[in-house]
């Protein structure tokens, strides 16, 4: 489950950099 959270998590931060760019 870690490994499966940190993967979303990391979208979630390029998904707000890329929005935000």
């Amino acid at each position: 489950m870690v490994e499966i959270s940190s993967s979303i998590n990391h979208d979630h931060i390029a998904f707000l950099l890329y929005s935000n760019a």
